[in-house]
């Protein structure tokens, strides 16, 4: 119990006074970005990926200043199957980072954002221990506003009460949001928002919040994107290490509350 293995063989230490953080979607871009600098910030890091683990996890360890295998290990799962515990051990910090970004407004691509964005996240928070006190960050975006949303999908969300009510939430083929530009990705960043809000309600022993961090020069968000992968993992780190203890259920960017 307490040891994490990865893909490679690697495993991180249970023994360690080091806080133990997991990131998903560690493979590229803000969560690679992320869990590097955690790494640097005296974390042990789980970085969770689709695939790639192994190379993830060498990058993290020469980007340590310890450079020791034992301040992280790589971790393969696929989100698309809607996630789950990643470790035994006692968890200080969890990043929900991973996400797909999907335009067409058909079933097929709901559900699969639905999975990736929205249940994936849920299913690691609740299969996952926190120590006392330990921090959620859930990456979402402004398209997830509820003011990007069409009026059946924004009373649906704005309605919720559990997360079994926005689990609930269905896909409407003739809805307005099939003319939305993303549409089933603003529609299930808007549900991980509320997840958020929701759970910082039933989970008061931990601090939850959801950040976005702009529009990035990754892959999702293109070479033409207005902020650096540094600026965007900033605005997560923010919320992730330096956080008034007392914020717990927002949505921010920079550390600027945003409106829902």
């Amino acid at each position: 119990p307490g040891v994490a293995f990865g893909t490679s063989g690697m495993v991180l230490a249970a023994g360690s006074k080091l806080p133990l953080a997991v990131v998903t979607g560690a493979n590229r871009g803000l969560g690679r970005a992320v869990a590097e600098s955690l790494s640097r910030e005296g974390y042990r890091v789980l970085a969770v990926c689709r695939s790639d683990a192994e190379a993830t996890a060498d990058a993290l360890v020469r980007s340590s200043p310890h450079g020791e295998a034992a301040r992280v290990a790589p971790v393969t799962m696929d989100l698309g199957m809607g996630g789950g515990r990643v470790t035994e051990e006692a968890v200080s910090l969890l990043v929900n980072n991973a996400g797909i970004y999907l335009d067409e407004w058909n079933e097929e691509a709901f559900e699969a954002s639905r999975r990736v964005n929205f249940v994936a996240p849920l299913a690691v928070l609740l299969a996952t221990t926190f120590v006392a006190g330990a921090r959620v960050v859930n990456v979402s975006s402004g398209y997830g506003a509820l003011d990007q949303l069409s009026p059946a999908y924004r009373r649906d969300i704005e309605n919720a009460q559990t997360l079994a009510d926005l689990e609930a939430i269905p896909f409407r083929a003739n809805d307005e949001m099939s003319r939305a530009f993303v549409a089933p990705y603003k529609v299930t960043k808007a549900m991980l928002n509320a997840a958020t809000r929701i759970a910082a309600k039933e989970r008061p022993d931990l601090r939850i919040n959801a950040v976005c961090p702009g529009w990035c020069r990754t892959s999702m968000g293109g070479p033409s994107a207005a902020r650096s992968v540094e600026q965007g993992a900033s605005s997560i780190l923010r919320a992730a290490l330096r956080a008034p203890p007392e914020e717990t259920g927002g949505f921010f960017r920079d550390g600027r509350p945003l409106a829902w």
